[in-house]
């Protein structure tokens, strides 16, 4: 199943193809989402504008994944998505609870300090084993790091691309 899609539709990145698996169309996938299921048989993913239907899902113990879709039966049909990145359509992401996002949410989001100081944009999202911890970059290229923490955070609104933050 090929199908092209509005090149102006919301898409969110979920994976990105890292190899190929057997001669018969399987790619390999690292997962960059926490939903295990994104990738069950039957989902719906998106390559290149694509939509393809998943036929075959097999998950690894190293968090990796491997899917063949509908209409691909060979190696060569998807060699041209060696290090593309997998999409879905934001219509299908899960809901969240209030006052938790999604990082593509985030990014890009202005950030403001409770002074109405502007520190710049979120430009990127740390994992450490504490608290996540978000990257903000001014005009000039100067970098701020804000621990995500509610001690830290005092509102975000993502329909008006605007975070406050307690700064000292």
């Amino acid at each position: 199943m090929k199908h092209r899609i509005q090149s102006d539709s919301q898409l969110v990145v979920v994976g990105v193809v890292i190899g190929f698996w057997k001669l018969d169309g399987h790619i390999k996938i690292k997962p960059l989402t926490s939903n295990h299921h994104r990738f069950d048989i039957g989902n719906i993913v998106i390559i290149e504008n694509r939509k393809f239907k998943i036929t075959s899902s097999i998950k690894n113990k190293n968090n990796l994944v491997y899917v063949k879709f509908a209409g691909v039966s060979t190696r060569s049909d998807v060699e041209g998505f060696y290090r593309k990145n997998i999409y879905i359509g934001i219509e299908q992401i899960d809901e969240l609870p209030d006052g938790t996002f999604y990082y593509f949410q985030l990014i890009g989001i202005e950030v403001w300090t409770h002074k109405e100081v502007l520190l710049g944009n979120i430009v990127e999202i740390l994992k450490s084993s504490a608290n996540d911890v978000f990257v903000v970059q001014n005009g000039s290229g100067n970098e701020t790091l804000i621990p995500a923490v509610k001690e830290t955070i005092l509102d975000v609104d993502v329909k008006s691309n605007k975070m406050l933050v307690k700064y000292i």
